[in-house]
């Protein structure tokens, strides 16, 4: 019996497997795309110091020991919320953040370089003193080492 014949991959099918599964986590040299408007500070959520997180990487539930600043999920919960099901593509293709930038589903080492990088958090992103000072205050008096 002839043996199937099998290639690996080596480039991108645009499946939307990467794009469904999560949404990316901001890195520090994404701050720019936030800044020049091009990924807006309402498409993103943060998760705490402290806060319970699903590690994709992992595979794992953890608790976070840095502060993570991600690109909202679609409302049904799954996926990216720049991810455009019908044409099988990134609406910020041209600026996507340094993750999605990095990551073939088919070889995970230029993802895992830019992983091991660090994220840009809430501070980097936010320029407005006053707001500064309400996270402050409510990391002061929210944080999540104080529900322990």
């Amino acid at each position: 019996m002839d043996q199937p014949v099998t290639s690996e991959r080596t480039h991108c099918i645009r499946c939307g497997e990467c794009c469904l599964g999560s949404s990316p986590t901001l890195q520090m040299e994404d701050v720019s795309l936030v800044k020049d408007g091009f990924i807006e500070k309402y498409d993103l959520y943060t998760i705490r110091v402290g806060e319970p997180v699903r590690d994709n990487v992992e595979n794992r539930l953890t608790i976070t020991d840095r502060e993570i600043v991600k690109v909202k999920e679609r409302e049904e919960g799954v996926g990216c919320i720049y991810y455009d099901e019908d044409a099988k593509a990134c609406r910020t293709y041209d600026h996507r953040p340094a993750q999605c930038a990095a990551l073939a589903c088919w070889d995970p080492a230029e993802f895992m370089r830019v992983y091991k990088r660090p994220g840009a958090n809430r501070r980097a992103i936010t320029y407005d003193k006053v707001i500064l000072a309400l996270m402050d205050e409510h990391e002061r008096k929210c944080s999540y080492s104080r529900l322990d």
